[in-house]
């Protein structure tokens, strides 16, 4: 009888484990784990594509530090926001000086953020109702230029939304819905108000949005309700 012999497996000698980064990272970082006995590779950027790079840095630093909790955890992240903004600032041949002289005035233009100001909605006066159709929410507003005030503590996930509807000559009617949301916001949405599809028999839909950040990217869902059409349900 031919038997055939498995080799004894005693113990891994060789694993090559590949892990791609492809981010800037502070210049100690691939000696740290060089040092570890991991093999390294890297490259070094300059012009254009350094610059876009420590901008990219900076975004990510800023979200280490939306991310943050606690007060010492929040001034680590901060001070790589500050590391990465003195690296730009030397590669735009500027200084901290002229950075401060730029905040400086900016502050004396529009003042800081030290008073929690959300601003929540504009609304222009002049133009009628019947011209263009809010579709989200409204809030009372005076009939001039002026600033209301709401109890609202937080701020909402939805930066800006508007909307508008369009009657064209061939008789088309057109509803446009747009909305910003910060590029920071893990999970939003946002609903229209009830949108008349036909008039003469009184159906009409909702649509209500949702978004979820993953990393880098945004799941976004769009859902339209078509709402019941009151005594029409059961029409044979």
């Amino acid at each position: 009888m031919n038997r055939t012999l498995l080799p004894k497996l005693t113990r891994i000698r060789d694993v090559r484990e590949v892990q791609q980064f492809n981010k800037l990272v502070r210049n100690g970082i691939p000696s740290k784990i060089s040092n570890g006995g991991e093999i390294v590779w890297v490259s070094h950027l300059d012009g254009d594509n350094y610059l876009h790079a420590l901008k990219e840095k900076l975004v990510e630093e800023a979200v280490e530090v939306l991310d943050a909790f606690g007060h010492d955890r929040i001034l680590e992240e901060l001070a790589d926001v500050e590391e990465v903004v003195d690296a730009i600032l030397a590669k735009l041949g500027a200084t901290k000086k002229q950075l401060l002289a730029v905040q400086k005035r900016k502050r004396a233009a529009v003042g800081g953020f030290e008073d929690g100001v959300v601003l929540l909605e504009t609304k222009n006066p002049s133009v009628q109702q019947n011209s263009a159709e809010d579709l989200f929410r409204e809030i009372d507003a005076p009939s001039a230029g002026g600033i209301v005030q709401t109890s609202q503590s937080q701020r909402e996930a939805i930066i800006r939304r508007w909307g508008d509807k369009r009657e064209y000559l061939d008789g088309t009617q057109q509803r446009i819905l747009k909305f910003s949301v910060g590029l920071a916001q893990d999970s939003w949405f946002t609903d229209t108000r009830e949108l008349m599809v036909d008039e003469k028999v009184g159906a009409s839909v909702r649509a209500k949005i949702t978004g979820k950040r993953k990393g880098s990217s945004i799941d976004i869902e769009v859902s339209v309700y078509a709402l019941a059409i009151q005594g029409k349900l059961f029409d044979s």
